[in-house]
């Protein structure tokens, strides 16, 4: 099978790195292909690709866009789908778990129990929704928020105003949701493939830093996938259309389980380095049962 994995980042990269090496392994062939480089071309007689891919067409499509998705990424996975080809994340899952609010609205449809979120457009309505969540100190988040990057932590208007004069005068939303201490709760990733978790571990922010992503110095480690967190990870992938999934989880002191976010393209070096497991290899296994 010939696969090909849609990423801006170079063979160094871990993940790319160790999905080539999974697919070498498992006798695939594998390619990094850089989206930007691909000719797309659409004519009466239907859709086509141009330049040194004009007769060569992958047999799946592995995207790995993540945080440096941008219009072009998605025009590629939605160009290939179209033309047939078998997508490991298909298009409409990426496009809506690319914004943190669709996916939120579509998990809490679909009620699986996500943690309180308001939505702000408009500095009205951002005020209706600070009181609702207790005022400040106020977790803000942009839409397409990732890996840490583009989430704030705010304990005075003084400090948010910024941010809100930039992103709001601009048309973009902003999420914003209660500030829960580090303290006071707990921390899940669980990663979703082929509708199986792949594994799961706890993650804790490191001193004076209240995000925990692991990119950002958080610890990592390993722990036992219980059915009820088992049961909210592969139920929200699911909702998503996602056959790949990072599902991110917070535990209150309650003991209450909630969804915060799901991402379409999770890295996991932090899931190897602590689980030990193969996740390269189980995603590859993911691709090669999905193509059949």
């Amino acid at each position: 099978m010939d696969i090909w994995i849609l990423s801006v980042r170079g063979h160094r990269y871990h993940p790319n790195r160790r999905l080539l090496e999974a697919a070498g392994r498992l006798n695939q062939r594998a390619s990094l292909i850089h989206p930007g480089r691909i000719h797309l071309h659409v004519n009466a007689q239907g859709l086509s690709t141009g330049g040194r891919f004009r007769r060569r067409h992958p047999d799946l499509l592995i995207p790995r866009l993540g945080a440096t998705i941008k219009e072009f990424g998605l025009t590629a996975i939605h160009h290939f789908q179209l033309m047939g080809t078998a997508v490991l994340n298909p298009f409409e899952s990426i496009l809506l778990a690319s914004n943190k609010f669709l996916s939120l609205q579509t998990l809490a449809a679909n009620s699986i129990p996500v943690v309180e979120t308001c939505y702000a457009s408009n500095p009205t309505n951002f005020e209706t929704a600070l009181s609702e969540l207790g005022g400040f100190p106020i977790v803000i988040k942009m839409a397409n928020s990732r890996q840490g990057s583009g989430v704030f932590l705010f304990h005075a208007m003084e400090e948010a105003k910024p941010l809100l004069e930039d992103q709001l005068n601009k048309g973009h939303g902003l999420l914003m949701q209660r500030y829960i201490p580090p303290e006071g709760r707990k921390d899940y990733r669980a990663l979703v493939g082929g509708g199986e978790i792949l594994g799961a571990m706890s993650l804790k922010p490191r001193k004076g830093e209240f995000r925990s992503n692991f990119h950002l110095g958080g610890s990592a480690k390993a722990v036992a996938c219980d059915r009820e967190m088992a049961s909210l990870a592969l139920r929200s992938a699911g909702a998503l259309g996602l056959d790949i999934a990072g599902v991110d989880l917070i535990q209150d002191t309650r003991g209450a389980l909630r969804v915060v976010e799901v991402n379409s393209t999770p890295g996991f070096k932090g899931m190897e380095k602590c689980t030990g497991k193969d996740i390269a290899g189980a995603i590859i296994r993911c691709a090669m049962k999905a193509k059949g």
